[in-house]
């Protein structure tokens, strides 16, 4: 396991909803409105002005964030219908559309890898990063391009991983 990654978003993780009401950087964006899907237990906030989705558990823990990109929206403009492009800084400096050699020579090797198949559906290739705080999961188009960030919680490497 790496050491702990020094980021804004990172350090989100594990806190409760009522936690990030009191973050500054967030207030304007905090609400209330969490919505569930049917069939899943845990909650979503659509913060789509920065793209950005957050994920809390039933327990309303901030357990993921996703930071999306334009080539991601385009590929689901379904669900993503009215996101803006993250546009701040990614993790380590990285930036969209980079491609999984670039981001193995800045990062090394991944801890786990996957995708790139047909399970219900195309399953886009990822590299997840363990860190000591959280993991970095770096999603990549079918051209190979960087294209989401994912931001998980180490409480769910057991269930991911079993």
């Amino acid at each position: 396991m790496k050491s702990r990654i020094e980021y804004f978003w990172a350090d989100l993780i594990d806190k409760s909803f009522d936690e990030l009401l009191e973050v500054p950087r967030l207030s304007g964006f905090m609400t209330a409105d969490l919505t569930k899907e049917e069939g899943f237990d845990d909650f979503h906030l659509e913060i789509k002005e920065i793209g950005v989705l957050l994920t809390f558990s039933p327990e309303k823990i901030l357990i993921s964030i996703n930071l999306i990109s334009n080539s991601y929206m385009v590929e689901f403009e379904d669900y993503y219908d009215g996101f803006n492009e993250f546009s701040e800084i990614l993790p380590f400096g990285l930036n969209w559309g980079v491609s999984e050699d670039t981001i193995g020579l800045v990062m090394g090797l991944p801890d786990y890898t996957g995708g790139d198949t047909e399970y219900f559906g195309d399953v886009p290739k990822w590299n997840k990063y363990i860190f000591g705080n959280c993991t970095l999961h770096f999603q990549f188009s079918k051209f190979g391009k960087l294209e989401m960030v994912t931001i998980g919680s180490l409480s769910l490497e057991e269930y991911l991983n079993s």
